[in-house]
């Protein structure tokens, strides 16, 4: 359960870096690019969104399962469980560089 709580969390984190990076492009002069930029800071965070659902609704099914389940289905599901963790923190990763690589944009617009 601890493992889906991590995943859960790590893709909320997800979320909040998309709207910070939406809030930055929405105030910064980005010319042709910003449509491009909110675009992808959009799409980011309806997948984020789309793995909150699915990581929520197999927590439910873990939930009500679990008492049942024998050791080989418990392993399938901590194992997926630890998947879904690796998937939710690569793309925190990928999220943080984004928003750092708008920032740095941010920031050269400012110098100029």
């Amino acid at each position: 359960m601890q493992l889906l709580s991590d995943e859960e969390f790590t893709l909320e984190q997800v979320r909040d870096e998309c709207i910070a990076i939406g809030t930055l492009i929405e105030v910064g002069s980005f010319g042709q690019h910003r449509d491009h930029l909110l675009g992808e800071a959009k799409r980011i965070q309806t997948e984020a969104d789309a793995m909150l659902y699915e990581v929520r609704t197999r927590r439910q099914s873990v939930e009500r399962s679990l008492p049942n389940l024998s050791a080989a289905d418990l392993e399938i599901t901590i194992t997926t469980a630890y998947h879904g963790k690796r998937r939710a923190e690569a793309q925190l990763k990928r999220t943080q560089l984004s928003r750092m690589e708008v920032l740095n944009a941010f920031s050269r617009l400012g110098e100029a």
